[in-house]
């Protein structure tokens, strides 16, 4: 499997988890900016989804999230990714 698949399928994983989490705490509506400040996408980054907003419910699932189209590799030029 290629590793960049592999980490966005974990990625999008912990993402479900902690919008499960966000939820279970009484949260319903999540801003997209917000969300990726928390996976450490940089501000400069984030700030270009702060007017977006996910709507979860207990019908979130990872299919809602193969509809974000944000999850780029951010990470700075020579980081490696275990």
């Amino acid at each position: 499997m290629n590793d960049s698949v592999n980490l966005e399928s974990h990625v999008r994983q912990t993402m479900l988890g902690v919008l499960a989490i966000l939820f279970n705490s009484g949260v319903k509506i999540v801003s997209v900016g917000g969300l990726l400040r928390i996976f450490g996408v940089p501000n400069s980054v984030a700030t270009n989804h702060d007017n977006e907003y996910i709507e979860i419910d207990e019908e979130l699932s990872l299919e809602d999230l193969e509809s974000l189209s944000i999850l780029e590799p951010c990470a700075p030029e020579g980081t490696t990714i275990h």
